[in-house]
């Protein structure tokens, strides 16, 4: 147990120094995604598909009509109520 908690602390200073520039990045991300889904066009329907626990997290899955494709989009939500990620992509 002391080896992998040595490890851990290891990657400590990288989670701190990842986690510093957080509204910058996700101010990022932001103009990230409305970069790629814009040419998309409006979204027809916007559907939550499943939710469960995962990890002490909430998964939440959505289903995004467009009009030329379908896509996924899922979070995974804190219990504090803060997003800890964000994903969209096409549903094959």
């Amino acid at each position: 147990m002391v080896g992998r908690m040595r490890r851990l602390a290891a990657f400590l200073p990288l989670c701190l120094a990842i986690a510093a520039p957080a509204r910058a990045q996700s101010e990022a991300a932001l103009k990230d995604f409305a970069s790629g889904l814009e040419p998309l066009g409006a979204s027809q329907s916007f559907v939550q598909t499943r939710q469960g626990l995962r990890g002490g997290m909430t998964l939440r899955v959505y289903q995004i009509k467009l009009a030329s494709k379908t896509l996924r989009a899922w979070t995974y939500e804190m219990p504090d109520g803060k997003l800890e990620q964000y994903q969209i992509a096409v549903q094959e």
